[in-house]
């Protein structure tokens, strides 16, 4: 994905990615875990697990950032 790609630029390593195929049945406990509906809907998690923000729509690589900023806020430190 090409905005996934332009955000990891900006950041490298310090956040991992992963897109998850919503039609995948072996995926249903993510989805279910993390309150995943509407598609194209972006999650951002903490190292340890737990959810640091959502947007539900097209962010683009400005909504990706802002989420990377919620996720080093919520992580412990």
């Amino acid at each position: 994905n090409e905005i996934v790609e332009k955000a990891r630029a900006k950041v490298g390593d310090k956040v991992e990615f992963s897109m998850l195929d919503v039609d995948d049945p072996d995926n249903e406990k993510l989805l279910d875990l993390y309150s995943i509906g509407p598609v194209p809907t972006t999650v951002f998690i903490t190292a340890d697990g737990r959810l640091a923000g959502s947007e539900v729509g097209f962010s683009g690589v400005d909504g990706l950032l802002r989420g990377m900023q919620d996720i080093m806020k919520a992580s412990p430190k």
